[in-house]
């Protein structure tokens, strides 16, 4: 089913580097959002995926379950298909970078950011790699390792 939609996600997502990790082919899932793929920001868990943040340090911070907002669309019979890239940490929201996955490319025009903190999100929803975006503020505390 989500056959057509990967290639899509890695032919575009090679020139706007917006999603940092494209999860596997996931099953049939039912429910009126079935078939909606959706992109997740780095730092909101996803099970069997790691909440990097954008560090490298953090690419085996593999979760066990999911955010609630992600369990809620699951239910609903959308499909978190990948993480999307963000500043290093929000550090730099200013810009889409992470030390983990680099720039992302504002399709629209490459000489300008594709916005702050959620630019990967941003840019998988601006050019139909998904349809759903989850982004958050960097103010709100999504999936961070514990001590």
């Amino acid at each position: 089913m989500f056959t057509e939609q990967l290639q899509h996600i890695e032919s575009l997502n090679s020139v706007y580097n917006a999603l940092t990790t494209v999860f596997e082919e996931p099953d049939e899932p039912t429910g009126p959002l079935a078939g909606v793929l959706f992109s997740v920001k780095a730092n909101i868990d996803v099970a069997g995926a790691a909440t990097t943040h954008g560090m490298k340090s953090l690419t085996g911070n593999v979760k066990s379950s999911d955010a609630p907002i992600v369990a809620r669309l699951r239910a609903a019979g959308a499909t978190p298909i990948a993480h999307a890239n963000m500043p290093t940490l929000n550090a730099r929201g200013m810009h889409t970078y992470s030390e983990l996955a680099g720039h992302t490319i504002n399709p629209w025009d490459a000489s300008k950011s594709p916005g702050g903190s959620s630019g990967g999100d941003a840019v998988a929803v601006a050019t139909g790699m998904v349809r759903i975006g989850i982004g958050n503020d960097g103010g709100v505390r999504c999936g961070c390792p514990r001590s």
